[in-house]
C-alpha cells in the first residue's frame, strides 16, 4: 500500500470517529438562522471543492476553509456544489464539514453536477446530509424537480420574525417542463408575507444564462474577473425572469466556472460566482471563498471574495456598486 493511500485512509478513520463522537451532539431539530444584535448575518460560501480521498492536496483545501472560517467566523457556511468527487462519497461529505461542524456553524448545501458520479445518488448525499450536526439541509418537496430545494429562513435580532429568506435549489437538471415548479415555490414565501417581498438570496450550482449578459452589457461593469465562458444550460427556463418579477430576489450566487469570480447587476438583481474553493480541479485563480454580509431591514448586502491566504478582494455593496 502507497504512503499516500495510507494517509488518505487513516484521514478518513479520524474523520469517522470524530463523527461518531459529534453524533450525540447532534440538533434534533435545524439551527435557528438569526440576524445579530447589530443587524448582521454573515454568510460565506464554498463551492466546487472537488474533494478526492486520493488528492495530496487535502491538507490544502482543509488549509483554505479553516482560515477562512477563523477570519470570518460566518452565521452560516454554504457549499453550492461539485464537493465531492471520489469513492467515499459518504466519508468526503464528513470531512469537507468536519471543520465547520467542530466550530459549531449551521451549514447548507445545493448539489453540483459532479456530485452523485460516484457511489451515493442525489437522494443519499441529501439524506446523509440531513443528519449531520449543524446541518440545515432538506430533500425538499417531492413535487419539484431535483433533490435539495429548500429554504431558509432568517428571523430577526429582536422578534420571532423573518427578516430575509434563502432559497437553496437543485440546478443539476433544467427540464423545460419540471423545472417551472421552482417558480411557484419561490414566490410562496412572499405570498405568505402578505404579499410584501423578504430581502432574499438564491444559491445554486450552474449559472444562468443571464451570467452571459450581465457580463456583456458593460454599463454598470461587473466586479472581479472573468477568464472563461459561463457554462449556463442551452435551455433559458425562465428562472430569472421569474426570479425578477418576484421582486424578493436580491442576489443570486453559483459556481461551476472555476475562472470566474465577477459579480453584476442584471434588472435588479445580482448575479455573483463565488470563488473557487478546491485544488482537485481546472481553474488559474487562487483558492478560496466568496462572503456576504446581509443587513437586517434592507434590501441591501456587501460582499467579497476572500483567499486561502486572508487576502479580500472584489468588495462592493448591493446596490449602490451598481448604480
Amino acid at each position: 500500500m502507497s504512503k499516500s493511500l495510507l494517509k488518505a485512509l487513516c484521514s478518513i478513520l479520524l474523520i469517522i470517529i470524530f463523527f461518531c463522537c459529534m453524533v450525540v451532539c447532534a440538533n434534533e431539530t435545524k439551527p435557528e438562522l438569526k440576524f445579530n444584535n447589530d443587524g448582521t448575518f454573515k454568510i460565506v460560501q464554498f463551492t466546487d471543492i472537488h474533494w478526492n480521498y486520493k488528492s495530496d492536496k487535502n491538507e490544502k483545501l482543509f488549509k483554505v476553509i479553516e482560515k477562512v472560517l477563523d477570519v470570518e467566523k460566518p452565521d452560516i457556511v454554504i457549499l453550492t456544489g461539485d464537493i465531492v468527487r471520489s469513492q467515499f462519497t459518504a466519508n468526503g461529505w464528513k470531512a469537507v464539514t468536519a471543520p465547520i461542524i467542530e466550530r459549531k456553524i449551521p451549514w447548507a448545501v445545493t448539489l453540483g453536477n459532479h456530485d452523485d458520479e460516484n457511489d451515493m445518488n442525489r437522494k443519499k448525499i441529501v439524506s446523509l446530509l440531513e443528519t449531520l450536526p449543524y446541518s440545515t439541509v432538506e430533500a425538499g418537496p417531492q413535487n419539484i424537480d431535483g433533490v435539495g430545494n429548500y429554504v431558509l429562513k432568517i428571523k430577526n435580532s429582536k422578534e420571532d420574525k423573518v427578516a430575509a429568506v434563502i432559497y437553496c435549489i437543485d440546478s443539476n437538471a433544467y427540464s423545460p417542463v419540471k423545472e417551472m415548479g421552482k417558480y411557484g415555490w419561490i414566490m410562496q414565501i412572499t405570498a405568505a408575507n402578505n404579499n410584501i417581498p423578504l430581502p432574499s438570496l438564491a444559491f445554486f450550482h450552474i449559472p444562468l444564462p443571464e451570467y452571459n449578459d450581465v457580463w456583456n452589457a458593460k454599463t454598470p461593469a461587473c466586479i472581479g474577473s472573468k477568464n472563461e465562458n459561463s457554462c449556463p444550460p442551452e435551455f433559458n427556463s425562465g428562472m430569472f425572469m421569474s426570479m425578477q418579477k418576484s421582486k424578493d430576489i436580491m442576489g443570486i450566487f453559483v459556481g461551476h466556472d472555476h475562472d470566474n469570480d465577477y459579480a453584476g447587476c442584471l434588472q435588479g438583481i445580482c448575479l455573483a460566482y463565488g470563488r473557487k474553493t478546491g485544488f482537485e480541479s481546472y481553474g488559474s485563480m487562487e483558492q478560496g471563498a466568496r462572503v456576504i454580509n446581509l443587513k437586517e431591514g434592507k434590501r441591501e448586502f456587501d460582499s467579497c471574495i476572500i483567499t486561502g491566504e486572508g487576502k479580500i478582494l472584489n468588495q462592493f455593496h448591493y446596490p449602490k456598486s451598481f448604480e
